[in-house]
């Protein structure tokens, strides 16, 4: 495998970086300080072609997106490579979490993209990502564990390698070469020993605590005593049981005999009740008997009142329609004689008309005088109620324009309307401004009454303050002299006046707490303070009105010429009442005209109408008095058939059967009854006949109150035989599971000692405890070591130029468990065996590259035709002087001859000697690399 190109977008340390390895020699140098990226080129090479990182970072891959990324944007890596002879690309991208259009956090998945390079262009596999992954790996030949140990080669390591002791050695060994398998096995056979010597012991342990609670000694003998005894007691139940049978027989007989009993003499006591009521059942049949005759009349007599209701309705219905052909006909009469008047009517409400129209056109123009902004509020007021006054006046002797005064009044009307909104408008003006001078100065009189009454409440509060400040000062007088009395003493002489006579010292009652008095003094002085600041702001009032008074008597004198406002508000409202009466007029005139066209619609829709009604009356009345005729028939053949019914009945009347009649579900209730009466009787009868050979009742509760008593001693018989069956049977029980768990629990015990002596033998051996008292991770880093060892010998032996070789100490002087990881280095020259610690730099870098790229040997001879075009050298170059260092330069050029070759190393001395390198240089906002050609 052979780097092409590598591309880095938000991923690690670097945000949008781009190496192109073809701009590079075969030997390059990637330098830059510790922290800076260096290592994590080769971190992104390892995830664009595995999909994971080396080691024990194998499941960190979604930390590789980068901390300056912007959010929402896409990490990835796109790395072209050489392999066989062919170039492939792979793009895989960076699992990341981002917020989707719904506000939710979802973590977007890695995805991978493969291609091989065919005819100039990159064409896809359009695999899945296990498959791409598969691929890749058979491509390259290598996992990803192998790749990352065999590419980048731990140099550094090894030369530290080579200086540490057994047990250092065998920690960077575990480190560097895979055995973490055999560590786990390790782990896993100790855990399956250790799990089945916990399992052995608790059911040891289960045996123990069985044995101690239960005796297994002769435990067949105690079952089959236990058995023994069960079968008896099960002898006994069954004894019992028949016992209990044939008792609950012989009670069953006596229960039937004493129901019986009981039943003959309630039959008995029944039979003398239903004796009593015969008379009264008799006498309900005779009724029930005349009821029915009376019943089978009722339909004839409910025939003959039905056709007497329905001649009787016909007979108004008769009178009805007579009377209403009449009135129709006389109305028709009288609508028919007004024909005349009708006609001349409507001549005359056509010339009506057209002279109203023309007198309407005239007073609307003038309408918009009466609704003027112009006119006062108060005056609308009056303009309404003139409104009002004459919408609805009837006015009816002027519903017509009589003369040409009238026509030509409507004409001017409009102007002397104009001419008076104007006048009002000047009205309103100049009152306007009277009303706020005449306002102003009686606001400025409210102002200096209200000035005076606070300079009064100002006097006033003064002296109330000054009377509360005299009673303060006499009260604290009258409490320091309190007191002064409450020292005095008889005899002894007073401190203020100095006499020792105290004939009237100060009594308790004058001593009072002046807290109330400096209170009240206090509220005087706010209240004073308060009537000082209103009374001089009503001052400063009464100046401004005082401005505005003169104000407005200059803004009247422009107004003096304009008549008294009445005046002008009268000669508008005459004017406007003139225009009301004029539409009174009018409105007269369309409601006469109105009336006139709505009399004249009417007659004509009411003579057509009475004619029809004429019409449809006649036909009614000649169908009723048809329907009376033939009602009357039918009620006289009714009232026949009834008359005949009667006389063959048993009733001499109609009056007399509908006495008789019952309701016919009562009269069923009734018969019911009867039945019921008679079939009890019987029935009863019947009991006391078949009963007559029975004993008393009393007899046979005597003998059934025995036999119950017989039945509770076998009751309690047997519950305790049961109870001492379910018992034994449960000891019986208890002590035979207690037996099957212990034979269970002794059986599994040998069956788990017979599986854990091999895991504890495989357990002992893999963990040390064998003859050779090795470990078998570490028997496994000794093989992995002894192949390293045998190719980095003889390339350690080429290198020295045939000097020097590896030698394996298998001589056991090292401590427990590290035996085959001693390593000695012989020398031909000397012909000596030497430690590896004694070797100079140059020697000791020589020895470290030899086994660093033995593991390249080791690895491509066990995965067969693998090809390794290109190898990194971590670090280890750091601790070389110049001579050293150019030794393992020689070393590093004759390696470049067939690999391209890698150097990750900070050490600036490098730098002049590799001049084809990848710079990476670290800065606030991530790492930025440069490309510089040798």
């Amino acid at each position: 495998m052979k780097p092409v190109e590598l591309i880095l977008k938000n991923i690690g340390p670097f945000l949008d970086e781009r190496i192109d390895f073809s701009e590079l020699d075969t030997l390059f140098l990637i330098s830059g300080n510790t922290g800076a990226g260096k290592t994590f080129i080769f971190d992104a090479m390892t995830f664009a072609l595995y999909g994971k990182l080396k080691g024990n970072r194998a499941n960190c891959v979604q930390e590789l997106r980068s901390k300056y990324a912007e959010d929402g944007s896409e990490t990835f890596v796109e790395f072209v490579f050489e392999a066989a002879g062919k170039k492939y690309r792979v793009h895989r991208t960076v699992p990341y979490t981002l917020i989707n259009s719904k506000g939710r956090q979802v973590t977007k998945p890695s995805e991978v993209d493969f291609c091989r390079f065919e005819d100039g262009e990159f064409i896809s596999f359009g695999e899945k990502t296990e498959a791409t992954n598969e691929r890749i790996q058979k491509i390259i030949g290598l996992a990803a564990d192998e790749f990352a140990q065999v590419v980048l080669l731990p140099q550094g390591a090894f030369a530290e390698f080579l200086k540490q002791s057994s047990k250092d050695r065998r920690d960077t060994l575990a480190k560097l070469f895979p055995v973490s398998w055999f560590s786990d096995l390790m782990v896993k056979t100790r855990e399956n020993a250790r799990r089945r010597e916990e399992e052995l012991s608790v059911i040891s342990r289960q045996i123990a605590l069985s044995s101690q609670n239960n005796d297994f000694s002769n435990a067949q003998e105690k079952l089959s005593e236990m058995e023994a005894k069960i079968a008896e007691l099960h002898k006994k139940e069954s004894s019992l049981i028949e016992k209990r049978k044939e008792i609950a027989s012989k009670k069953a007989v006596l229960e039937e005999k004493f129901a019986a009993a009981e039943t003959a003499a309630a039959s008995r006591k029944r039979l003398s009740e239903l004796a009593a009521q015969k008379a009264q059942f008799d006498e309900l049949e005779k009724q029930n008997e005349r009821a029915q005759r009376a019943l089978e009349l009722d339909v004839f007599i409910r025939q003959k009142e039905d056709a007497e209701k329905r001649l009787f309705a016909a007979q108004k219905n008769f009178e009805s329609a007579q009377s209403r052909y009449e009135k129709i006909t006389q109305e028709l009469e009288t609508l028919q004689s007004q024909a005349e008047r009708i006609s001349k009517l409507k001549e005359d409400t056509e010339n009506l008309k057209k002279n109203v129209l023309q007198q309407k056109s005239r007073l609307d123009d003038a309408q918009k005088y009466t609704l003027s902004n112009a006119v006062p509020p108060e005056l609308r007021e009056t303009l309404r109620s003139l409104n009002d006054e004459y919408r609805f006046s009837g006015e009816e002797h002027l519903s017509e324009v009589k003369n040409e005064k009238d026509k030509s009044r409507s004409v001017s009307i409009n102007e002397e309307l104009a001419d008076a909104c104007a006048l009002l408008q000047k009205a309103a003006e100049r009152d306007g401004v009277v009303l706020r001078l005449s306002e102003s100065r009686e606001e400025l009189s409210a102002l200096k009454k209200s000035a005076e009454s606070l300079f009064e409440l100002l006097e006033r509060n003064r002296r109330s303050r000054e009377q509360a400040e005299a009673a303060l000062e006499r009260q604290n007088l009258l409490n320091m002299a309190y007191t002064v009395s409450k020292s005095l003493l008889p005899g002894e002489p007073c401190p203020v006046c100095g006499a020792v006579d105290h004939p009237k010292p100060v009594c308790s009652d004058a001593h009072k707490d002046i807290l109330s008095f400096e209170e009240q003094v206090q509220t005087f002085r706010q209240n004073e303070k308060q009537l000082d600041e209103s009374y001089q702001q009503k001052l400063q009032d009464i100046r401004a009105a005082e401005s505005k008074i003169e104000m407005l008597e200059k803004q009247a004198e422009p107004f003096a010429a304009v008549p008294e406002t009445s005046f002008v508000k009268d000669q508008y409202v005459s004017l406007v009442k003139t225009y009301f009466e004029m539409n009174v007029r009018c409105r007269a005139a369309q409601s006469k005209i109105a009336a006139a066209e709505a009399e004249i619609a009417q007659f004509s829709e009411s003579l057509n109408s009475l004619s029809r009604s004429a019409a449809g009356a006649k036909a009614a009345f000649e169908n009723a008095e048809a329907q009376v005729k033939l009602l009357a028939d039918e009620s006289r053949e009714k009232a026949a058939l009834l008359e005949e019914k009667i006389g063959k009945s048993v009733f001499s009347c109609v009056d007399e059967a509908k006495s008789c009649f019952i309701e016919s579900s009562l009269l069923e209730r009734q018969k019911e009854r009867c039945r019921r009466y008679a079939d009890e009787v019987k029935k009863c009868e019947g009991l006391v006949e078949s009963t007559a050979a029975i004993d008393s009742a009393e007899n046979v509760r005597a003998e059934l109150d025995a036999l119950v008593a017989d039945e509770r001693c076998a009751e309690n018989d047997f519950n305790a035989v049961r109870n001492d069956t379910e018992r034994l049977e449960r000891e019986h029980t208890t002590y035979s599971s207690a037996c099957n768990a212990v034979q269970e629990l002794e059986r599994q015990y040998e069956k788990l000692s017979a599986e854990f002596k091999p895991y504890k033998k495989l357990s002992e051996d893999l963990n040390g405890s064998n003859p050779s008292k090795l470990q078998f991770d570490s028997w496994a880093l000794g093989v992995y070591f002894e192949q390293v060892v045998s190719y980095a010998s003889r390339r350690f032996f080429d290198i020295s130029s045939g000097r020097f070789q590896f030698l394996l100490d298998s001589g056991g002087k090292t401590g427990k468990g590290y035996k085959g990881l001693d390593l000695l280095v012989t020398d031909s020259f000397t012909g000596s065996t030497r430690d590896p610690a004694t070797l100079s730099g140059g020697e000791t870098f020589e020895a470290s590259i030899s086994l660093a790229l033995a593991i390249t040997d080791v690895v491509q001879n066990q995965n067969g035709a693998v090809s390794l075009d290109s190898l990194f050298i971590d670090e280890g170059f750091g601790s070389l002087d110049g001579e050293t260092l150019d030794k393992a330069m020689e070393i590093l050029n004759e390696l470049q001859e067939t690999k391209m070759i890698g150097i990750i190393s900070h050490v600036e001395s490098l730098q002049q000697t590799v001049r084809s390198r990848i710079d990476v240089e670290k800065t606030n906002c991530g790492s930025h690399i440069r490309i510089r050609k040798g």
